[in-house]
């Protein structure tokens, strides 16, 4: 493997000097089998150190390393316009690609105050990284290199992150990590919550609101991120995996498997899809889902949302009138697939703003609710449920929302989830279907994990 390495580092080598050569970008790509990497376990290079961003999808693993570009949005800010016009701008560079990938997220509420957890993060983030490693399934890996113009800021820190790109992953951590203590929202001051809500809801003031719990658990030394990613890819079934860095460049990371697709677009077409009530995986999907008076009054708000927000930027919209219900191992949701066709001039960013975030992570009314949980969740969300994702040069890419997720940070994982209240939801159940949604992190963390009292 240290002649692959070798190999590798030569080719990186041969781009910066090449871009000291001449002034503007360089972009150059190959395969793998060039380089004699075919045998790579790519996957792995999601954790590697210089990993800013990574998604696995059906069709295959796609990871960022290094930064040739970002554009962070500060806390209080609209950071929608400003990442859409920030990708229009690096869009006109002369000789980039229009397909180079963009990588990144946007918070659950961009204007919220930052709590100690998220707030190196910023508001909203986009990188294009230095190398992208695309490795679809069925065809050859490619490795595309971007780097800045060399006299640039940008590109003197390019120069300085190069060399430590080739030297691939870190070895795996041993198997075990042990929990030493746990701290989050326990079942009294969740009961606490939910009757808030229920009053609100009683109230008038709101029709639903989504409540999130939190989890920390700190282990006796550093987890592995890439035996965690491995784990939570073994059991993300037909999720979406992806990682994030810490835009500010710390050691933190943000990982997930999310079950629930924000928005896609391509050659005019735009996807997303109403995820909303929720059933263990044993209930009857009939008289739990499709028959459940709550849980379709959930998912009709999503559905309206969407719908409504969709109109503005497409000339047609088309949705099934009846959800379907659809499986996972650890639980069922009610899902109504949802396609339109762009209007002229429409990207991804434009709509994932207007659809960001739905009743199906925040509540109804929208505003309303948000305004609520910036009241009185009393949790600091971050970038959980927050809309993470990646979009090309030509405005076209896709978006997920941030669910089923842990921030790595050191020794500790501090885990999300939430729930749909509405009049009258029973605090207990909701507290045990917000332990079914941290059940694949929490595998994912590893057996001892696992075992940390999995009915919480």
């Amino acid at each position: 493997m240290n002649g692959q390495r070798e190999a590798l580092e030569q080719w990186l080598a041969e781009g910066l000097a090449a871009v000291r050569r001449r002034p503007g970008w360089y972009v150059a790509g190959t395969t793998a089998a060039a380089l004699g990497l075919e045998g790579e376990d790519w996957r792995r290079w999601a954790a590697h150190p210089a990993a800013v961003w990574a998604w696995e999808e059906a069709d295959g693993l796609t990871v960022g390393l290094g930064r040739a570009w970002i554009r962070r949005v500060p806390w209080g800010q609209d950071p929608w316009p400003l990442l859409a016009a920030a990708v229009r701008e690096l869009a006109r560079v002369p000789g980039l690609p229009p397909q180079l990938r963009l990588g990144g997220g946007v918070a659950f509420q961009p204007a919220a105050a930052p709590g100690p957890d998220w707030a190196a993060w910023g508001a909203a983030a986009l990188t294009l990284p230095l190398l992208t490693i695309t490795a679809r399934r069925g065809q050859p890996a490619r490795l595309t290199l971007v780097l800045p113009p060399a006299a640039s800021a940008t590109g003197r820190l390019a120069a300085q992150e190069l060399p430590r790109l080739a030297r691939g992953p870190l070895p795996a951590a041993p198997e075990a990590v042990r929990v030493v203590a746990e701290s989050g929202t326990g079942p009294a001051a969740w009961t606490q919550r939910v009757e808030r809500a229920r009053a609100a809801i009683r109230a008038g003031e709101l029709d639903k609101v989504v409540l999130a719990r939190s989890r920390t658990l700190t282990f006796e030394r550093g987890l592995g991120v890439a035996e965690v990613w491995d784990r939570l890819g073994d059991r993300a079934g037909e999720a979406t995996l992806f990682l994030l860095a810490d835009p500010g460049g710390g050691p933190a990371r943000f990982v997930g498997a999310s079950p629930e697709l924000l928005v896609r677009t391509r050659a005019g077409r735009v996807e997303t899809m109403c995820v909303a009530g929720s059933a263990p995986p044993e209930a009857d999907p009939v008289r739990a889902l499709l028959a459940s008076p709550k849980n379709r009054g959930e998912h009709a708000w999503v559905r309206e949302h969407i719908l409504a927000r969709l109109a503005p930027w497409c000339t047609a919209v088309e949705a099934p009138a009846e959800p379907e219900v659809v499986r996972r191992s650890y639980i069922q949701h009610l899902v109504t697939p949802v396609q339109g066709r762009l209007r002229p001039g429409a990207g991804l960013l434009e709509v994932a703003g207007a659809l960001h975030p739905t009743p199906a992570v925040g509540g109804a009314p929208a505003e309303a609710a948000l305004a609520w949980l910036a009241r009185e969740e009393g949790l600091e969300r971050g970038w959980y449920a927050g809309a993470v994702g990646y979009v090309d040069l030509v405005g076209e890419g896709a978006f997920w929302v941030g669910l089923r997720s842990a921030l790595l940070q050191g020794r500790q994982a501090v885990l999300y989830a939430g729930c749909g209240i509405v009049a009258d939801s029973d605090p207990a159940a909701e507290y045990r279907e917000s332990g079914w949604k941290m059940r694949p992190m929490l595998e994912a963390l590893g057996t001892e994990a696992a075992a940390w009292r999995m009915q919480a």
